[in-house]
This record gives structure tokens, sequence and C-alpha cells, in this order.
């Protein structure tokens, strides 16, 4: 009886802590290779619930993962509260191969470990799917509520921000303590600066409103208007790279309220070059 005993214990595997019966135990390994005499060891100790005595050979699975083992019980631990013999809940199977497993994770055939296994897997499925939802709904509000948001702030600085439409010069002369004053809502390109030769662009330069503005404070921006000989502001420059003068340039006069275009000005119109008015047109651009 000893022999057929250890036997058993050896194809299962329990005996040697080495050889676990895991998910992956051999076929040969089932309970039809048990001895009638080996599911015989109840000594006493009764798991009412789940009907489990000391030595039936159950499946089981431990917290830390899905696998499933199996093995030989070894003794049951109870809980008897104030010793009374009708209340013996038992909470433990501890077993041969020396796990300690609760009652509710063994069972007697491996189709029902799986089950069980199955069903808590299935409802934390289900339990994700509604927490997914709940986080849909949310996020489908808080995306709603940003819309919202923007929107207002979009209203918001419309009434800050000057009218889209499109300047003129004079209209930038006629606003310019408006413009300096708020150079940020003044950020739309009004010009080009640039300079080349030899069939070559070699300095460009876009222009916003309020640098414009800023630069006309600069004398070096300010010449003779063609027409009417007062005092006219630069609103566009071409130069040469190769003399550091002008192939032409654009200015615009009060007095005239016209925009006048000047080719090839001579030194009379233009004293510096035009690399003087990139400089400064560079400083104007970064306050």
């Amino acid at each position: 009886m000893t022999d057929n005993k250890e036997n058993a214990n050896s194809e299962f595997g329990l005996t040697d802590s080495k050889r676990e019966d895991t998910m992956n135990t051999h076929d040969n390994l089932n309970e039809s290779t048990l001895l009638e005499s080996d599911l015989s060891g109840f000594n006493g100790i009764l798991d009412t619930d789940h009907g489990f005595r000391i030595g039936d050979v159950v499946w089981y699975h431990l917290d830390s993962g899905y696998a499933v083992k199996r093995s030989k019980v070894a003794n049951i631990v109870v809980n008897n509260p104030n010793h009374m013999p009708y209340l013996i809940v038992p909470v433990k199977l501890v077993m041969e191969n020396g796990d300690e497993v609760e009652t509710s994770k063994a069972f007697h055939t491996k189709k029902e470990a799986f089950e069980h296994i199955i069903d808590g897997v299935t409802q934390s499925i289900n339990q994700y799917r509604i927490m997914l939802a709940n986080t849909q709904h949310n996020l489908g509000e808080l995306e709603r509520k940003l819309k919202v948001l923007q929107k207002h702030l979009s209203d918001a600085e419309c009434k800050h921000m000057p009218e889209q439409k499109v300047w003129t010069y004079s209209d930038i002369y006629d606003n310019r303590e408006e413009i300096l004053a708020h150079p940020e809502l003044y950020d739309r390109y009004i010009t080009r600066f640039s300079a080349g030769g030899l069939g070559g662009c070699l300095y460009r330069k876009n222009v916003t409103i309020s640098t414009l503005v800023r630069c006309w404070d600069h004398p070096e921006f300010r010449i003779p208007c063609p027409k009417c000989r007062e005092e006219s502001l630069v609103t566009m420059f071409a130069g040469s790279v190769n003399s550091g003068g002008y192939w032409g340039l654009r200015c615009y006069c009060p007095k005239c309220r016209e925009e006048h275009y000047i080719q090839r000005p001579g030194s009379l119109a233009m004293r510096h070059e035009w690399r003087t008015l990139a400089q400064i047109a560079h400083e104007c651009s970064i306050i």
C-alpha cells in the first residue's frame, strides 16, 4: 500500500518540488492513475461546503496567475470561533507539495478549475467594459466642454482683435499709436524687404504691421516724397547686393496719402545702404 501511494505521488510530481504539476501536466497524470486507496484519507476533518477531505486529489490555482496545479490535500485549516463545533468553517487547504490554497480556489476536476477562472476573467472583462464606457462618456463630455471653452476664448479674442480687413498704409499711419501700444495684435505681414544680385535673392524679410511702424520711427526710413517733396515713409525696398544701393523701393507720403514707387533711387533720396535698413528692421522685429 505504501509503495502504491509513493508511486501515485511520484506520477503527479507532488513529492518533488521541482516537478510541480502545472498547466502543462502530462496527459498520463489524470484521475484514473490514482489508486482507490489514495482517495480514502478521511481522518475526521471534512470541508462540508466543497466536499474536500484530507487525502483528496484536487485541482487548484493560486492568486499569482492562471496556472492550474494538482496535488493531494494534506490538511484542512478551519476557523472555529469560540471553539463551537457547529461553527467550524474551512478556510484553506494545505497541499502535500506545500501550497496553501483557499477552499474557493480548489476543485475536484480540472474542468471546474478552468470554469471558475474563466468566470472570474469574464467578470473582470465586463467590469472593464463598464469602466471603458464610462471613460468614453466622460471623454465625450470633456471634449464637448473643450469646444465650448475654445469658442468662448475665440469670441473673447475677437472682441480685442482689430477687424480683419485689408490694411492700407494710410490706415497704418493713422493708427500708429494704437499699433505701438498693442503690437501683439498687429502681427499680420504687410510687406517685404529683400536684396539680391546676379539673379539671386540673398536677403528676404517678411515685415508685420507693428514692425513697419517701429521702423518708421527711425530717420533712415524717411525720404523726400517724389511728388510733393514732403517727408514720406519707406514701405518696401529691394536692395542691390553688389552696390549696397537699391534696385527700387516704395514709400508712403502722409500728405499725398499715396504710395509711390521709386526705381533705382539716387543718393539724394536714400543716403543709407539697404544693409542699414535691414539691421533696423531686425531690431524692430524682436522688441
